[in-house]
């Protein structure tokens, strides 16, 4: 359910590419506005939705659609404070390391890839799970500063330079071998000490 507008919401942007998460009987066809519908989106929190030219299974997602999809939160980055990329899980992880090293330290604000192992259709799908966590997840984020490069995983906030997937048949598909997430969205979200904050100096 989505909210009215109000000025002092936080605005981000959900950027849709694809993946199973927006598939219909296995071919990707859901529009970013059909995978919204239903989900609670927190109170605070204004979304803009996009949907990506090429809307396609993650395993045939290449460098020029990540150069791409990097071009377009570089285009939305003045007027949000955080972005979400909804994504196939096979090559998630690729495309996390990708922003990771694309924005480097410039990145004064949250940027989340997720996926889901299930269509959004299907009975006991994950869904509406890991989108409504993830707006959780960014609102918190917002409000402490919270910059970076992430992907949620079920209550795990996994951090993007990091992640990688463990397993196809698991909705807890990806971990983060030799570092603990970076923070928990369930039952509240629960931020570590040492997560990365906003550069003062960056943010001149």
């Amino acid at each position: 359910r989505q909210r009215k507008k109000d000025k002092n919401d936080m605005k981000t942007h959900i950027l849709n590419t694809g993946g199973t998460l927006g598939m219909v009987g296995g071919r990707p066809a859901l529009s970013a506005k059909e995978l919204l519908e239903g989900i609670n989106v927190p109170s605070g929190i204004e979304i803009t939705l996009e949907d990506f030219p090429l809307r396609q299974d993650s395993t045939n997602v290449m460098h020029k659609d990540r150069v791409q999809i990097g071009e377009l939160i570089a285009r939305a980055y003045d007027e949000h404070d955080a972005f979400v990329v909804l994504h196939g899980t096979d090559s998630l992880a690729e495309t996390c390391a990708f922003f990771s090293m694309l924005f480097k330290l410039s990145l004064q604000k949250p940027v989340f890839v997720i996926g889901a192992q299930m269509e959004k259709e299907e009975s006991g799908t994950d869904v509406p799970m890991q989108i409504a966590n993830t707006l959780r997840v960014a609102d918190a984020f917002i409000h402490n500063s919270v910059v970076g490069v992430y992907s949620v995983c079920l209550g795990d906030v996994l951090h993007g330079a990091r992640v990688r997937k463990r397993r196809d048949s698991d909705f807890s598909a990806f971990y983060t071998p030799g570092i603990h997430p970076v923070a928990q969205a369930w039952p509240h979200v629960l931020i570590q000490e040492w997560a990365r904050r906003k550069d003062g100096v960056l943010e001149v």
